[in-house]
């Protein structure tokens, strides 16, 4: 796929640090399904406050996103399988470093490095999407459901656990926890944020490597035939249908030296 060793070597540093961080992403994101799943039945009460005035207060809100991290944890093992079988091709091919390799699989290979982009994308603008919009916690609110269950708004894990950990009256345990799961949520999030980034380079190198790759198939003319766009290896019939300008001008009947009139006129002559 990538025509020297050179390119071979980075595209292999990307792909490796791409699956890095799909396992970091998986690993974080991981953490805040096991902390929403363990915290969601857990409430403490606040400190400071006389016993008639004691109440109990949940640990999450009513309503939280849940999806986003779920989300983030299926794009994130779907890019480790894609980027380790992409590594896979290209270590069973890194003799043909000076050739060029089969059209066919690299435009497969470019495709699915593309969708994985293109996912790793679609994760961190839900991911962004849902911290940006999420709600703001009002200390002066009181709930009407029982325990004191905070029920204005929707939020996501980071806003909430960043905020409530610096209440005043929260256990010292409890804000110890929270502030933690504070600092693992914006690590995810900017972990996140590398990525996508990183799928996206690493599509782009494939891209840029598709678009003038020799043409050959398994290494005929490697390094000497001439440059083979994309679009031509499309095997669709529609592309260049009605193309005209494409198309050789055709030859006039008596310019052909192997045509009835051409031998005609050359006897004649003669």
């Amino acid at each position: 796929m990538i025509p020297n060793y050179g390119s071979k070597i980075a595209f292999t540093l990307f792909s490796l640090v791409l699956i890095g961080l799909s396992v970091a992403a998986v690993i974080l994101k991981s953490s805040s399904i096991t902390f929403i799943e363990e915290q969601s039945g857990t409430s403490f009460s606040f400190e400071n406050v006389t016993a008639a005035s004691a109440h109990q207060i949940w640990v999450l809100p009513e309503n939280l996103y849940h999806t986003p991290a779920k989300f983030v944890v299926g794009t994130a093992i779907t890019s480790i399988i894609i980027s380790g079988l992409t590594l896979l091709y290209m270590a069973t091919n890194i003799s043909d470093a000076t050739t060029s390799l089969r059209p066919s699989t690299t435009l497969l290979v470019f495709i699915t490095l593309l969708l994985n982009a293109i996912l790793t994308l679609s994760a961190m603008i839900v991911l962004q999407t849902t911290h940006d919009f999420s709600s703001q916690l009002n200390t002066a609110y009181s709930s009407d459901l029982a325990a004191r269950v905070y029920d204005s708004g929707t939020f996501d894990l980071e806003a909430w656990a960043c905020e409530v950990k610096d209440v005043p009256g929260v256990p010292g345990i409890m804000a110890d926890e929270l502030a933690g799961q504070c600092r693992l949520e914006r690590a995810g999030r900017m972990v996140v944020i590398f990525w996508m980034l990183t799928a996206v380079m690493v599509a782009g190198m494939a891209g840029w490597t598709l678009r003038g790759v020799k043409k050959g198939i398994d290494g005929d003319n490697g390094g000497r035939g001439k440059k083979m766009w994309w679009r031509e290896w499309i095997p669709l019939g529609w592309w260049t249908s009605g193309n005209v300008k494409s198309m050789p001008a055709p030859v006039p009947l008596e310019r052909r030296p192997y045509s009835s009139q051409y031998s005609a006129a050359y006897r004649s002559d003669a």
